[in-house]
């Protein structure tokens, strides 16, 4: 995938003199965990503190079910757990493919616990090195009005929530995650999980446009023979006419500064991108994850069986 300089997004992680009624000593903080599975569950908590020598600290248990593996962690420390200020979850593939409602379920038990945390998936990794390695590079430490504390976690590709998630798979039951991987001791961001009934069913070839189609990206660098050109102001529109029932227009629209590339090449390069990303869908992973079926129901009370049965167009503006 393209580095895409647009992802990225500061997560704060605070703490305050005091965190909803709880004192600070009496509970473990918990700021961010990671799901890993191989043969048993593994689950590390990072959790923050006041302390200023050693403002996080890891904690951990394990066990043969989700619900054995908090147990574990329970028995095993002196504090309760606190998910108030959660703010990521990281789950490795193999975690993922035993699916994941049992582990947000269990998170939502807590009645403190917010419900915009991000969702990140570990690639060809444990999830618990992806964790370790953010909160290492990320740390920072400020101090206003009492104890604040912030970890930055940056290139969280993209604005997929728990929120987004639960949305996505309420209405269709299919979801996508994004994804981190190490590369010689780098994390970068990777590839897109579908989900399917909250399990992981695959890895996406073509991201890019599917992020596009999926509106999560309002900027682009395009590849065109060999020249880099910026998009900007990315928008796209679906329509659907009643006399065109399983069509599915999308109206794309961008602009561009100068570029020695023309605007008929640049569009046919755009189109081609979103048209991979539209046939994946359709005809390799027969997942629907850009939501075709649901839309077309709720804009023209069409049902369909088949995910080949609709019918994408792509009409692309190009604005100077």
């Amino acid at each position: 995938m393209k580095k895409i300089s647009l992802l990225l997004l500061l997560v704060p992680i605070f703490l305050v003199g005091g965190c909803n009624y709880h004192e600070l000593n009496d509970i473990y903080l918990v700021s961010a965990l990671s799901v890993d599975y191989d043969s048993e569950y593994k689950i590390s908590l990072l959790t923050v503190s006041d302390n200023e020598e050693s403002p996080t600290r890891f904690i951990e248990g394990h066990g043969k079910s989700l619900e054995k593996t908090f147990y574990h962690i329970n028995n095993n420390y002196n504090k309760p757990l606190y998910l108030g200020h959660l703010n990521l979850i990281i789950i490795s593939e193999g975690a993922s493919k035993k699916g994941i409602k049992p582990l947000l379920d269990i998170i939502n038990e807590d009645n403190e616990t917010k419900k915009n945390f991000y969702l990140i998936l570990a690639k060809d990794t444990k999830a618990i090195d992806v964790l370790q390695t953010l909160s290492k590079e990320k740390l920072e430490t400020k101090e206003t009005e009492g104890v604040h504390r912030y970890l930055s976690l940056e290139n969280i590709h993209n604005q997929v929530t728990y929120n987004t998630y639960t949305k996505e798979m309420k209405e269709n039951h299919v979801s996508l995650i994004t994804s981190y991987e190490l590369k010689d001791e780098q994390l970068q961001t990777s590839s897109l999980g579908v989900f399917q009934n909250h399990k992981f069913k695959t890895w996406l070839k073509d991201i890019d446009g599917t992020l596009l189609l999926n509106g999560m990206l309002n900027e682009y660098v395009l590849n065109v023979e060999n020249e880099e050109v910026l998009l900007k102001n990315i928008k796209i529109k679906r329509e659907n006419k009643k006399n065109e029932p399983k069509q599915i227009k999308f109206h794309v629209t961008a602009t561009i500064k100068e570029s020695s590339v023309s605007e008929e090449k640049i569009k046919q390069a755009l189109y081609d991108l979103l048209m991979e990303a539209i046939y994946e869908s359709i005809y390799q992973t027969n997942l629907d994850y850009f939501h075709f079926k649901p839309w077309l129901y709720k804009h023209n009370r069409i049902k369909i069986k088949n995910l080949n049965e609709v019918e994408p167009k792509i009409n692309i503006t190009i604005q100077h």
